[in-house]
């Protein structure tokens, strides 16, 4: 598979060109990279709307994932969700009537925001599942239920999976209860790019979802930044709209280094990846089959997280990542309960003996019983949009009860708000932002409330 845009970058670089243009560094190394760096000079093609090298590439990556068409991002999964429900609010919201979107509650920052930006109402599915911070699996009973006792009909549903945990919805299902309403399904696919490339693929863009969108940095190797906007052949009569709404959001000097991490990507995965990543997955089922022999308790995820609940251990989620990083392994998350370590092809054997041998050397302790948390019901006092149009402060979220919250309060990761902007804060809500170390909040100003 051709690499249209690091070739015109290569080629560039070996013509030993004046560079009379941005970026200011000249293509002088501080960083090591800068030779790579560009912009949309004269043959770059454009991203937004893309006609020579870039609409090549993506070209490739359509391919690839056997979409209508896959545009890239060079601002991740953030700026694809702000043009999935701008698209979709664009061309399916009445006239005179506020948008609804119907969403799992473990809905990343990125979604809130583009609420309060959007002026879209948001009714969260009440899942079934024990309350847990980033638990967003949704049944299709769960969501049939939201639909069905919603006001009016909504734009879309949104779903986020796989979560930060790995717990996956079943999308197929999902996806045949909003073709019985006529609603299209938008999924947050950030940790899941890979998915396209296991058998029987699981990919939301294969199993039904309207539009979807990938972080390809997450999980597959490409530059932090790098993502994909996927859309389905019933989504093909919007695809002109992407560019014009990317353009909405998105800076204006999208990153060229992303663009050819993006680009070099499409041969990889074109080629030995798949094969890699069967491996991979294969070598990770054997690690978590290691650590069970040994006692540890292993939460079911999707292929590439090994998540950990190790209070049965006798240790907490925190206690397990400060042991992995004094041993200089770090990571992708940990609270109280949970430590998420996200492994990938790109993972040497040297990563997996460590975690093996890390865990599997420290000493079984008492089991640390595990916190009910309190029972949260979330009420809705405005819409995002409209706590964002009131004075704010910040005060200590032990002080919060009663007060509205006029952003998502969130951890970072996972990003994922406990009360978010317009909900009264209950008592049982500042225990479980308690819980999971969040101490600060920012309410709406009181003489503003109504």
């Amino acid at each position: 598979m051709d690499t249209p845009i690091y070739d015109f970058v290569k080629n560039y670089i070996d013509k030993k060109s004046h560079r009379l243009h941005m970026p200011g560094h000249k293509g002088v190394s501080f960083l090591g990279c800068e030779h790579l760096d560009l912009t949309e000079i004269d043959g770059a093609d454009y991203l937004y709307n893309a006609k020579g090298i870039i609409r090549e590439s993506m070209d490739n990556a359509t391919q690839i994932f056997g979409s209508y068409r896959t545009f890239y991002t060079t601002e991740g999964s953030s700026l694809s969700i702000k043009v999935m429900l701008k698209t979709v609010i664009h061309e399916f919201s009445k006239e005179g009537e506020t948008p609804l979107v119907i969403a799992s509650r473990n809905a990343h920052k990125a979604f809130i925001y583009s609420a309060m930006m959007l002026n879209f109402d948001v009714e969260y599915v009440k899942s079934s599942k024990d309350f847990t911070l980033c638990n967003g699996v949704v049944s299709p009973e769960d969501l049939e239920d939201a639909i069905n006792s919603a006001d009016r009909k909504p734009v879309c549903v949104y779903i986020t999976s796989p979560d930060y945990l790995g717990g996956m919805c079943d999308i197929t299902a999902l996806s045949k209860v909003c073709d019985r309403y006529g609603i299209p399904l938008l999924v947050d696919n950030a940790h899941g790019g890979y998915l396209n490339f296991l058998q029987n693929s699981p990919h939301p863009i294969h199993c039904g979802a309207f539009m979807c969108c990938d972080s390809a940095h997450k999980t597959l190797p490409v530059l932090t930044g790098g993502g994909y906007l996927h859309l389905s052949e019933r989504a093909k009569d919007i695809a002109p709209s992407i560019g014009r709404f990317m353009e909405f959001f998105g800076s204006t000097s999208p990153s060229y280094l992303i663009l050819q991490s993006l680009d070099l990507a499409n041969k990889y995965l074109a080629g030995d990846y798949s094969k890699d990543l069967k491996k991979c997955v294969s070598d990770i089922q054997n690690l978590k089959a290691k650590l069970i022999y040994n006692g540890w308790e292993i939460y079911p995820s999707d292929p590439l997280k090994l998540t950990v609940k190790p209070k049965s251990f006798g240790y907490s989620g925190y206690d397990i990542a400060e042991i992995l990083a004094k041993n200089n392994g770090f990571v992708e998350y940990a609270d109280p309960d949970f430590v998420v370590i996200m492994l990938t092809p790109q993972n040497s054997y040297d990563d997996f003996e460590f975690i093996e041998k890390t865990l599997n050397s420290l000493p079984k302790k008492e089991e640390i019983l595990p916190t009910k948390l309190p029972k949260l019901n979330f009420e809705k006092v405005l819409s995002p949009f409209e706590a964002s149009k009131n004075e704010f402060e910040t005060v200590a979220v032990k002080d919060s009860i009663g007060r509205i919250a006029s952003s998502p309060n969130v951890g970072f990761p996972p990003a994922i708000a406990v009360v978010t902007a317009g909900e009264r804060i209950s008592a049982e809500a500042v225990e479980i932002m308690e819980y999971y170390g969040i101490d600060k909040i920012d309410v709406i100003k009181e003489h503003r409330c109504k």
